[in-house]
Parts: C-alpha cells; structure tokens; sequence
C-alpha cells in the first residue's frame, strides 16, 4: 500500500476517469485526483505535489503530450512518472509519446492487473 503517494488521474472520459480512480485507490492504497482535461491537470500539479500523473492521451485544452511536455519544461514536475493512456497503438504515436518524455504507456482498453503493475513499478 502506498497511503503516503498521490496519483493525478487526468480523463476526460468521466466514466473512463471514475473507473480509473476506484481501480488506483482501491488497489494501490493512495490518495487519487482526477481531473477532466490537461489545463485542470497542469493547474493541479501548481498547487499539489503527485507522485505520479496517469494521462489520457486526447482531451480538450491540453492533450496529455502537451501536459508532458509543460511538465518537462519545471523541474520539479520534469521527474514525476508519467504515464499515457491512449487508444493510439500505431508507431508514430508510441514515438512521439516517448519523445514526449512519458515513463509508461498503457493502451485503451487496457487490462486492470497491467495498469496496477506499471503503476506500482513507477512509484516505487
């Protein structure tokens, strides 16, 4: 368990965002955020610390690359673990997440034990 940690969980998608937030904090044991676009989420990340940011790839405002890439750009955000989560699965798509500076990358939809293990891998 991880009570210690706080995830940020930025989905547009509300069911998506909600079945995300309960499978994180029910199984990882941490406090969860969520957010619906990337402005939201970058405007979190101003105020509180995360351990870790769970993105969905397109949202409005700000596209989750681009929320990277704000985060890439300070410090102190650039070494939070990031992880993408997008239906994309062409290569294009893989390269310019990871030239985005993602940690991880999960794909839509994605399997529940998947997602659990990356997280907990990232946050230690």
């Amino acid at each position: 368990m991880h009570k210690d940690k706080r995830i940020l969980i930025a989905e547009d998608d509300f069911p998506i965002g909600l079945a995300l937030k309960t499978i994180v904090a029910s199984n990882i044991g941490c406090e969860v955020v969520m957010v619906g676009n990337g402005r939201e989420a970058w405007e979190a990340l101003q105020k509180t610390h995360f351990d870790l940011v769970l993105s969905d790839w397109n949202m409005p405002e700000m596209t989750g690359a681009q929320l990277r890439a704000e985060m890439k750009a300070v410090p102190h955000l650039a070494r939070i673990p990031f992880i993408m989560l997008t239906a994309r699965g062409d290569k294009e798509s893989v390269v310019e997440a990871v030239s985005a500076g993602i940690t991880d990358y999960v794909h839509k939809p994605f399997k529940r034990t998947s997602l659990l293990e990356k997280i907990r891998t990232r946050l230690g």
